[in-house]
């Protein structure tokens, strides 16, 4: 049955999704990088032993308190975690899996999958900055600047815009109307 079916299969129809599986035994050190979680990085299969201490080297310093590696419960995880490549850059990954508790109560085993999260995390990023200079745009200056969203009964004005109609900001509301 499908529980019976082997990792194997499962790794090569998600290669091509770009989606790389791992699996680290945390009492032995032991590791299973797919190939596809490796080249994800850039590296070639036997570029990354499969051993904890590899992934350990990878996991950019600020980050390693979010890695696998550093799990401190049972249970479902979810990281994002900047891990570096064979061309030595840092890139960011999203890492989801489970950690299996030992009899001892403590964390023994870590199954997840990885995925590529840089683009997402630029766009993020440009988007902060993007707010920011608009912000930054519509305190200043004589510019005013509303937003009137229909289908949510919403609207935004900016403080020159209150200003400029002579308005307080607690004399505008959030609604079109």
């Amino acid at each position: 049955g499908f529980a019976d079916a082997p990792a194997a299969p499962l790794e090569a129809r998600f290669a091509a999704a770009r989606l790389g599986f791992f699996h680290i035994d945390l009492a032995s050190g032991a590791a299973r990088f797919s190939d596809a979680w490796k080249a994800l990085l850039g590296y070639e299969p036997d570029d990354v032993p499969d051993e904890a201490d590899a992934l350990a080297t990878l996991v950019h310093p600020d980050d390693s308190e979010a890695s696998p590696l550093a799990l401190q419960h049972d249970g479902p995880f979810s990281a994002e975690v900047r891990l570096r490549t064979k061309e030595d850059a840092w890139r960011w990954m999203q890492l989801e899996g489970v950690c299996t508790a030992g009899d001892d109560g403590k964390p023994a085993r870590v199954d997840g999958v990885m995925l590529d999260a840089q683009e997402r995390r630029e766009a993020e990023e440009e988007a902060a900055r993007n707010e920011e200079r608009f912000l930054r745009l519509t305190g200043r200056g004589s510019a005013g600047f509303f937003e009137i969203d229909l289908a949510r009964d919403e609207a935004w004005c900016s403080p020159e815009f209150r200003r400029a109609r002579g308005r307080r900001a607690d004399e505008l509301g959030a609604t079109p109307d």
